[in-house]
């Protein structure tokens, strides 16, 4: 849980009704928290989007976050490939980059046609925004298929 005090909580919540909650993990960050995800097979990790442009990792096991990288604009959203070895992020400024977690590397993808609020992460990428356009890119940047519900 992201609060507006800029810290990221993990909760143990317990499995029956009633159970105590417990802070598991607990991550100060520099600005407000926009994005969070938990990438699939890597239990260990959770990445978090900043207000400032940033991604940072909490690593559970350590207790301690680090920058990925930044983006120097607003983060609206992120999304876990299927198999959890990268992440994509996306910005107020249209970009949408990619980070691979096996050899820590990032670079710009593309940039969506307007700001990505929804972001997912298949085979390939979808992004949407307020515009009521959906596009699929590969992930190479390549449109794929635009779906446009501007008249709808």
């Amino acid at each position: 849980m992201a609060q507006s005090d800029n810290i990221v909580f993990v909760y143990k919540v317990g499995l029956e009704w009633g159970e105590k909650k417990a802070i598991c993990n607990k991550f100060p960050v520099s600005a407000s928290v926009t994005s969070m995800v938990w990438p699939k097979d890597h239990p260990n990790d959770l990445l978090f989007g900043l207000a400032d442009g940033k991604v940072r990792l909490g690593v559970l096991k350590s207790n301690k976050s680090n920058v990925l990288y930044s983006a120097d604009t607003y983060t609206v959203a992120l999304a876990a490939s299927r198999d959890g070895s990268s992440v994509i992020s996306g910005h107020i400024d249209g970009s949408v980059y990619s980070y691979s977690m096996d050899n820590q590397s990032f670079k710009k993808i593309f940039t969506h046609h307007s700001v990505p609020y929804a972001l997912g992460f298949g085979e390939n990428i979808m992004a949407a925004g307020n515009d009521k356009k959906v596009t699929f890119y590969d992930t190479y940047g390549n449109v794929l298929q635009r779906f446009d519900y501007t008249h709808d």
